[in-house]
């Protein structure tokens, strides 16, 4: 190669790297924040592209349920119409918030599913095992086609969870009585065949017990297993955003 040829490639080569950035890196979302805390700097934002919230409601959730978790991180609320709901969710919270102190609650009419995905601080707090806890306990309303109303209850118990407060989780109470009703069958098996050197115990009585604890794990299991299909959790690994990084925080979904 001649002396002008390499020169000329050499010279190039900037302007190759520049274009090839370009290419094949997403830029960021370019959104205005509606609302920024004046003492913590973080934002909240409503991207309502699939148009689910009147301006009323949209003006309602904003300064009832959003502004107050600004006060430990970003906060946005998003409809879309996409088929992957929780990369969706990650990229935005990852755009807007770039691995900050953040939150964002998305409703996918594409993929009918509602997920929270978290990062920094709040991810601490609002995580995987979280995520999928307020989004089981939101998703009729996305059922019932009320929107505000879900995204309403799901900020209320993130800012709740973020105060230190307790929120419902109706799923691990149930698995929680099954187990308990398992131990107990069993304990009652145990406690028989302990003292059936004293007490003539009938063997119908015992396989009936013993076959009560196998059936009540089973039905445990089972609601577990049943309750988990209906959707999907999501923590971390997530690709996207400008500059070629990519979301490190994580949450959870569920279909409605």
């Amino acid at each position: 190669m001649s002396e002008h040829k390499t020169m000329a490639v050499l010279l190039a080569m900037p302007l190759i790297t520049l274009l090839s950035s370009a290419f094949f890196v997403r830029p960021a979302l370019a959104y205005d924040a509606l609302y920024e805390n004046p003492d913590t700097g973080y934002e909240a934002y409503i991207i309502d592209d699939e148009d689910l919230l009147t301006e009323d409601e949209e003006e309602a959730l904003l300064n009832d349920h959003m502004i107050p978790i600004t006060e430990y991180g970003g906060v946005s609320f998003v409809t879309s119409s996409s088929d992957n709901a929780e990369k969706t969710a990650a990229d935005y919270c990852y755009d807007l918030f770039d691995n900050d102190s953040g939150t964002t609650l998305l409703i996918d009419m594409g993929d009918r599913k509602i997920s929270i995905m978290s990062s920094g601080e709040i991810y601490k707090t609002i995580n995987k095992s979280y995520g999928s806890i307020i989004t089981d306990n939101i998703y009729k309303y996305a059922t019932n086609e009320e929107y505000a109303e879900c995204a309403e209850k799901g900020f209320e118990q993130i800012r709740t969870k973020l105060e230190g407060g307790r929120i419902a989780e109706p799923m691990r109470y149930i698995s929680n009585f099954f187990m308990a009703v398992v131990f107990a069958l069993i304990f009652n098996f145990l406690y028989v065949w302990f003292l059936k050197g004293k007490v003539t115990v009938d063997s119908e009585a015992l396989i009936a017990a013993a076959a009560g604890a196998v059936i009540g794990t089973a039905v445990s299991k089972n609601l577990v297993s049943s309750h988990k299909t209906r959707h999907t959790s999501s923590s971390g690994g997530h690709s996207g955003g400008g500059g070629g990084g990519g979301f490190s925080g994580g949450g959870g979904s569920h279909s409605f």
